[in-house]
């Protein structure tokens, strides 16, 4: 074979080399390169949006404090076949734990409950704690504002205010009387003068209300108390119910007067009309306290479980009501004529985490007036857009307008029995040796 022959052989060989490496490699590399759908991955992905559950709610935030609407029995776990581990009452305070679960058509949350079991309720039994408001702005004292009412020395107490009057209690005879100071004329008088104790007094216009203490004639050795009213343009006075005999607590609001009756161990709160001179039963416990008036609203304590509990009462209405059940402990209320009212309250088992709160029974909203917690706050009392009480001794005032808190006094001795009405707040003053005299401020 010539040269020209081996060179021919030589290159269908290559050629057939060639096609196999293409064939074998090259074009399958080519090939491997084109895009494909995974179709597995795709129905996969279909499949759970089709059967996934309902969006988890964010209506709760991780360690949110919160409070119950009502009792509720706790579970182990989502779901209503999960093991009910017990029950928390109303009003039960707690903290949110991780995210909310959807199991049985319900949204689940998992609470650490302050006392008691822990575990998860539904959605719809949980409410949430107003925000503790930014701290307010706290006015040092500045005594230059007082004006001291009384000088001489004595012990008085349970003041009350209208308008330009302030009656008080007064031991300075002996006895105790009812007083009254004209912030007009400037002029004090004695309103009672009798060999009975007159206590309690509660001032409204030209009327004022009080509790006589008295031997009772028909039982030797044993007394009653009547509530009396006390006419100021006629000056005269009366008992409101003669036939009665165990009452206490009166106070007073334009025409109506609220007191206690206290009869085989069950205390009745009564309502008394003086322009229709008739009386009704608003409610009756053993434990009935604290009560308040102002317009058509009344307020008092009551005993609800193991612990006091606000109530309120709209004349016009005819309507009974508790103030919001999230605070484990409520004390100390007061109304204004708008239906604002104002109590301490503790939203834990601590001694020193009391707060004072707002309810609005016309709008059924509540907010904080106190931003941090402290001692327990007394004497409260509401008019218009101010609140004021005493704590540890000292008297404070707070703005509702402005948000602003102001520290009225720092002194020796100790303050309480606060009473406001418009822009006059007075109250028992005990800085002086050997008296308890009354201090008023003029807010405006």
């Amino acid at each position: 074979m010539n040269s020209r022959g081996i060179i021919f052989i030589f290159a269908v060989l290559l050629l057939i080399t060639i096609g196999i490496f293409f064939n074998g490699n090259v074009y399958a590399q080519f090939a491997s390169s084109t895009p494909s759908i995974d179709l597995s991955i795709e129905t996969s992905t279909l499949s759970n949006e089709a059967t996934s559950s309902p969006a988890v709610s964010t209506v709760f935030a991780t360690e949110e404090q919160v409070y119950l609407s009502e009792e509720v029995k706790v579970r182990s776990s989502s779901g209503l076949d999960s093991k009910i581990l017990g029950s928390q009452a109303s009003g039960t305070p707690a903290i949110i734990i991780g995210v909310s679960v959807f199991a049985d058509d319900i949204i689940w949350w998992n609470l650490d409950y302050r006392n008691g079991i822990d575990g998860w309720v539904p959605e719809d039994y949980i409410k949430k704690v107003n925000p503790t408001p930014k701290q307010e702005t706290v006015v040092s004292y500045s005594p230059t504002k007082e004006v001291k009412i009384t000088n001489l020395v004595t012990s008085r107490s349970n003041p009350s205010i209208s308008g330009n009057r302030i009656v008080w209690q007064d031991n300075r005879s002996g006895n105790a009387d009812i007083y009254l100071y004209d912030l007009v004329s400037k002029n004090e008088q004695r309103l009672t003068a009798g060999e009975y104790q007159e206590i309690q007094p509660s001032i409204s216009g030209n009327n004022v209300v009080y509790l006589r203490r008295q031997p009772d004639q028909n039982n030797s050795g044993h007394d009653i108390s009547l509530v009396y009213l006390f006419d100021l343009a006629a000056k005269s006075d009366r008992p409101l119910t003669p036939e009665s005999k165990f009452q206490s607590q009166p106070a007073i609001s334009g025409n109506y007067v609220v007191y206690i009756e206290t009869k085989n161990g069950e205390r009745t709160l009564y309502l008394y009309n003086l322009s229709t001179n008739t009386k009704e039963s608003i409610a009756t416990s053993k434990n009935i306290s604290k009560l308040q008036i102002a317009g058509n609203f009344i307020v008092w304590i009551d005993v609800e479980g193991s612990f006091w509990k606000v109530y309120t009462y709209d004349i016009q209405k005819h309507v009974t009501q508790k103030v919001t059940n999230h605070t484990i402990e409520q004390i100390n209320p007061a109304v204004s004529d708008t239906g604002k009212v104002i109590f301490a309250g503790r939203r834990s088992g601590g001694t020193e985490d009391w707060h004072i709160f707002l309810y609005d029974i016309v709008s059924e909203t509540e907010q904080y007036i106190t931003g941090n917690s402290g001692s327990q706050p007394t004497d409260l009392a509401i008019s218009s857009n101010f609140v004021s009480w005493s704590q540890s001794g000292e008297v404070f005032l707070y703005n509702l307008n402005s948000k602003t808190e102001t520290q009225l006094t720092k002194l020796a001795g100790s303050r309480g029995e606060v009473s406001i009405d418009g822009s006059n707040l007075i109250w028992t003053d005990s800085r002086t040796d050997g008296s308890n005299d009354i201090y008023m401020w003029n807010i405006e």
